[in-house]
This record gives structure tokens, C-alpha cells and sequence, in this order.
């Protein structure tokens, strides 16, 4: 998030736009890092904080002020989705012009499935009381209450589990990122490992099967060549 606002923060089309104040070719820069992106929504607006330039309907017009107004980032919750919101400086020749604010969506469902196939997890986040599964497994997974970071663990009615959370900082709001594990995966990816192992030491001894007759091989066609 950080990254690419910068990378667009420094962009000269976007100072030329902003320092020229030209809105329908600052609103297709925008569009054209919206949807390239991932971003929910993208927001200019200039030092004396007039609005310039949207794109993306995830956050109403009239949130923008109070998230984009920060340099950190910040934490917004609402109905349509679970924001992490982040505002960078442009700036030109020295000289702050204006500002880039733009947001991701934890809760949205490709973002969550990353994460939950990358981790082989499911993830989660609590914020303010509120806990919030990601991915596929949203709505579906009770996760067991806990504060700070450290590990949890519980066992419903058909499997064990275990997960860890941790905090992160977030401006001045605090954020617990976990991750939760069915034992059965665990059990899985070790049986796979097993069968890995298997497969690996079977090739191996395959190898040095046919190594050896190939040196018996050598050896018989010697002798056979030297008596002839």
C-alpha cells in the first residue's frame, strides 16, 4: 500500500496534473492506477484540503475526510468492507502540492484466498472489539477470543486448532493480525511430506539400482572382451 502510493506520489503525469489542475486527465491517471492496483478507492486533494480528484465508490465521499487527512495509516471500518487507508505527500521541486490517498480491502475475498492459500491458514484481524475472518472461510470460522500476541488454541465438535496473533501498530489505533490452523492441515502436510520422502528415497534407490548394473554391465563386457 505504501509502495505503490509513493511510486504514484512521485509520478511526474500526477504533479503536472495536480500543479496544472487538470481534473479529467487527473481522474484517468487515477482510473488507470485503480484498476491496475487492486486499490478500493484512490483520492486527491490539495494542501488546503479541497477535494481534486476520486476514484472507487468503496468509501462514501463524505469518509474521505477524516481518513485521507492523515500522513499514517489508519484503520476504517464501515458497512461495505474493512480498510486499511494510507495518505502520502506529492511533491514537486521541493514543494508539497497536494496529497494521494488510497485504500485496500482486507475483507475482500480475492485479497483473504491469497492469504489463506499462501499461509494455509485461515487469517484474521481484530479491531476495536470486532473480529473479522478473511477469505473463503469468512462467516463460517469462530475464532477464540484473545488479547495481545501469543498463541491460542480450541477444539470444536469435529477438529482441533491452533493459531498465533500478533499486533501491529496502525497510527495510533492497534490492530491484531492471526492466523488460525486446522490440525488436519498440519496432518496433511506432514503425510505429504511423508509421501514426498518416499517418492524421493524410491528414485534414489532406483538410481543407484541401475548404477550398480550398469557397472556389473561394464565389468562383465570387460572380461568377456578381454578373453575374446
Amino acid at each position: 500500500l505504501t509502495g505503490a502510493l509513493s511510486r504514484m506520489a512521485s509520478d511526474n503525469t500526477l504533479q503536472v496534473t495536480m500543479n496544472l489542475q487538470i481534473l479529467p486527465q487527473m481522474n484517468r491517471y487515477l482510473e488507470a492506477h485503480y484498476e491496475l492496483t487492486g486499490f478500493e478507492f484512490l483520492h486527491v486533494h490539495d494542501t488546503n484540503g479541497a477535494d481534486l480528484a476520486s476514484f472507487g465508490n468503496a468509501l462514501p465521499a463524505r469518509d474521505h475526510t477524516g481518513f485521507c487527512d492523515r500522513l499514517s495509516i489508519t484503520v476504517a471500518s464501515i458497512e461495505s468492507g474493512f480498510f486499511l487507508v494510507k495518505t502520502v505527500p506529492v511533491v514537486q521541486n521541493d514543494r508539497t502540492i497536494g496529497y494521494l490517498c488510497g485504500a485496500v480491502d482486507l475483507r475482500k475475498k480475492e485479497f483473504g484466498d491469497y492469504l489463506a492459500h499462501t499461509l494455509r491458514s485461515t487469517p484474521f484481524v481484530r479491531w476495536q472489539g470486532k473480529t473479522i475472518v478473511l477469505g473463503q472461510h469468512a462467516g463460517r470460522t469462530i475464532i477464540p477470543e484473545s488479547s495481545g500476541q501469543g498463541m491460542l488454541s480450541y477444539v470444536d465438535d469435529q477438529r482441533e486448532y491452533k493459531g498465533m496473533t500478533s499486533q501491529m501498530e496502525i497510527g495510533q489505533d492497534q490492530l491484531d493480525i492471526g492466523v488460525l490452523i486446522a490440525m488436519v492441515e498440519r496432518e496433511e502436510g506432514r503425510d505429504q511430506f511423508i509421501r514426498s520422502m518416499i517418492a524421493l528415497m524410491s528414485v534414489i534407490a532406483l538410481v543407484v539400482f541401475f548404477a550398480l548394473r550398469f557397472h556389473y554391465l561394464r565389468r562383465v563386457v570387460s572380461k568377456e572382451l578381454l578373453a575374446e
